[in-house]
């Protein structure tokens, strides 16, 4: 199993510990082996839930209903942190929170942390600076880079036309394109888009840009690896410099509908629209007048406004589209990763450092 030896080195070094600092030889072991309580919020039948780790001294209460959790409110009492793995219900959240007077680490399995930020807020978490709330940040990042990388080669290769060759036995002798010196903007630049950035830097040799909130060119927030910082007031002039366009935006009030109109009406209409971060960040009406009226070449999605995407929507009805269910990052060692990330975080939060290793700036949401 994934880092179960590391799990467990961590949680015995744990126990050493508080045997070294027992306060009386009388005090009991029972009290010393005590496990640590965090409370799971998930769907039962999740596969995450498979993937749970083991320990003596762990002690994991899952549920997604109100009613079966507090049925255990003892060991709510003694959670020190929470775990939410989409789509968990926030109504349960709400309700056994009074019982959660002990728990001051929120951890969100998946990157997105939108669907608890009302929650966070409504509890005033977000003032609260004992509280922390952390993130799956960079345990999905390899593979959403990998999905992007074979979203541009599917266009820029043209894989749609060597399969309708094959399939007329029509021998097309074109100019193949290449992905060197091609622009690539990054809207958001993030740990995914970082991650993305590098391997389009390093493999493809690809110029990039990136458009953060605030324009950082220090190496900690990736301005190594753009060779220019946009910020949001002056994306249009990014855009129209990117043969593709990549959004890893996260999910805020901020950047719903960030790619609009007027975005999508800014790029060249040679350009590829790539979207892996956040659906609700894309105005799929926008992006469907924009692939209609040829104000861009082509797109590829793998998140959406409401998932699974309607049948009714008319992005399925595009040849120049690339469709993928929220499937990117789902990979056979999907879950793995996630709690890899978790147990990155665990080992700094039982090891009393105020800096876990994923934190999520409780404000913004990300």
């Amino acid at each position: 199993m994934f880092g179960l030896k590391r799990f467990a080195r961590s949680v015995a070094s744990v126990a050493r510990a508080r045997a070294r600092t027992s306060p009386s030889r009388n005090t009991s072991s029972s009290t010393l082996e005590m496990p640590r309580v965090f409370t799971v919020i998930s769907d039962p039948e999740s596969p995450a839930l498979k993937s749970l780790p083991r320990s003596a001294e762990i002690k994991f209460v899952v549920g997604n209903d109100a009613d079966s959790l507090l049925e255990r409110k003892p060991d709510l009492n003694q959670s020190c942190g929470v775990i939410i793995i989409p789509p968990a219900s926030t109504d349960t959240l709400e309700k056994i929170w009074p019982q959660l007077n002990k728990a001051n680490w929120m951890h969100c399995f998946f990157a997105g942390c939108d669907s608890i930020m009302s929650f966070i807020r409504n509890q005033r978490l977000d003032e609260n600076e004992s509280f922390t709330l952390t993130n799956g940040k960079g345990a999905f990042s390899d593979s959403l880079a990998e999905y992007t990388i074979a979203a541009m080669l599917h266009f820029n290769k043209q894989i749609p036309r060597l399969i309708s060759n094959r399939q007329q036995k029509k021998w097309d002798k074109f100019v193949m394109p290449t992905l060197r010196n091609k622009t690539v903007g990054f809207v958001g630049f993030g740990h995914i888009g970082q991650v993305t950035a590098k391997l389009c830097k390093d493999a493809f040799g690809m110029n990039v840009l990136a458009l953060r909130r605030h324009a950082r060119n220090s190496d900690r927030f990736g301005g190594n690896l753009a060779n220019k910082v946009y910020t949001y007031d002056n994306r249009m002039e990014m855009l129209k410099q990117s043969d593709f366009v990549v959004c890893v935006l996260p999910g805020t009030k901020e950047t719903r509908n960030f790619m609009s109109q007027d975005e999508f009406s800014a790029m060249p209409v040679h350009s590829i629209f790539i979207s892996i971060g956040r659906g609700t960040c894309v105005d799929e009406d926008a992006l469907d007048r924009a692939l209609n009226e040829g104000l861009i070449a082509g797109a590829a999605l793998d998140v959406f406004n409401t998932e699974p995407l309607p049948i009714s929507s008319p992005l399925w009805n595009h040849e120049n589209i690339l469709l993928t269910a929220h499937n990117a990052d789902f990979t056979t060692d999907y879950f793995e990763l996630g709690w890899n990330v978790w147990q990155d975080n665990l080992d700094r939060f039982i090891s009393g450092n105020n800096e876990l290793a994923t934190p999520v700036n409780k404000s913004l949401g990300y």
